[in-house]
């Protein structure tokens, strides 16, 4: 199956790709991982969010820096929810392993904002009239579990990986 699952990868139909990383996902291969993590950059969002999903169930912290830059960077609120999801389950799972470049950058990340315009039928995209929603994502917890790892490490003495 791991083997046919990279091959859907390739696919140009975006249905295909999503449904590998699915299959990845299950599958629980150590091997999946790199792929998933390039499948955050794929052109269809929902390939995206099918590749956040995943790491958020077995990723490790090889997961944390990308799911970081789409918690970051995205505006879509589904993604940066999924996104903060999956850095709460791979910090929970991988946190003593992290890099401590890592650990600062989630216990330093935001709460992720955005707007979203609801058209009116009518109504320019721009308009005033046009009903603007304000979303947040709240990451109070990744920035929790970062932190007390780091606290862990500082009080233990054990030492951070480097990148």
């Amino acid at each position: 199956m791991f083997w046919w699952n990279m091959q859907l990868l390739k696919f140009k139909d975006y249905r295909a790709r999503r449904r590998a990383i699915r299959g990845l996902s299950q599958s629980q291969d150590e091997r999946a991982i790199d792929p998933v993590i390039a499948a955050l950059d794929d052109r269809h969002y929902l390939v995206r969010k099918a590749a956040a999903q995943a790491l958020g169930d077995f990723g490790g912290e090889h997961a944390l820096a990308p799911l970081l830059t789409l918690a970051e960077d995205t505006f879509h609120y589904p993604m940066a929810k999924i996104a903060v999801d999956a850095l709460q389950n791979v910090l929970g799972r991988a946190a003593t392993n992290a890099d401590r470049k890592d650990l600062e950058a989630a216990a330093n990340l935001h709460d992720v904002s955005g707007l979203f315009r609801h058209p009116t039928e009518g109504v320019g995209y721009f308009s005033e009239e046009n009903r603007t929603l304000h979303w947040t994502v709240d990451c109070s917890r990744i920035r929790a579990l970062a932190g007390q790892e780091m606290i862990r490490r500082t009080k233990g003495g054990a030492p951070c990986a480097s990148p």
